[in-house]
């Protein structure tokens, strides 16, 4: 039996981190999409926009070891 990747299990951690974090942040949004300000309007999509953009990183940054480092996926 292969031996299970630490690193690989590391990035699958902060994977699921992230995407929990993009899906508070998009959760905020639509909460408060119809009472806030323009301004709180427009923080809350860039917050929910740079949640997205570190979801999908560690989802590449995961990618990218198992090919480089040869893992199975999960």
């Amino acid at each position: 039996m292969k031996q299970p990747c630490q690193m690989k299990s590391d990035l699958f951690a902060a994977q699921q981190q992230a995407a929990d974090a993009y899906a508070r942040a998009v959760t905020d949004l639509a909460r408060q999409i119809s009472v806030a300000s323009r301004r709180e309007y427009e923080l809350l999509t860039q917050v929910a926009e740079m949640a997205r953009k570190r979801a999908e990183q560690a989802h590449i940054d995961i990618e990218n070891h198992m090919a480089v480092h040869g893992c199975d996926a999960v």
